[in-house]
């Protein structure tokens, strides 16, 4: 995998319903950042597991097994969602994702936010 690390919060891998990549996080005991590779369901919103890492390189090479057949996507904020089409709003709960959703039994879309772009 070459991920660089300032690619990092730009970049979600996916495996249905599930997501994961890399975050870095503050650790207030060592005063030092470290670096999560993380996996958490999209709605209803559960973590599955995260590993922390003292180093990037550790981190993507953990990353680069654990997403291995996983699809990778890129996040450009200025591409409209699915759930923007037509005007609507995303985390408003009228796209078809959040619609499934609801119809699953899962959290309201207002408060999940909504799935079909992970960004409410």
């Amino acid at each position: 995998m070459a991920l660089k690390p300032e690619e990092m919060h730009r970049v979600v891998f996916v495996n249905g319903r599930n997501e994961g990549g890399i975050n870095s996080v503050w650790d207030p005991a060592n005063s030092s950042e470290v670096f999560q590779v993380f996996i958490h369901t999209q709605l209803p919103y559960n973590e599955i597991e995260h590993h922390e890492f003292a180093r990037f390189e550790e981190a993507r090479s953990h990353a680069s097994r654990t997403f291995k057949d996983w699809e990778m996507l890129t996040w450009d904020l200025k591409t409209r969602r699915p759930c923007e089409e037509g005007g609507k709003e995303c985390g408003s709960g009228e796209c078809d994702t959040c619609k499934e959703i609801k119809l699953e039994g899962g959290l309201p879309p207002a408060e999940a936010g909504c799935g079909s772009c992970g960004g409410a």
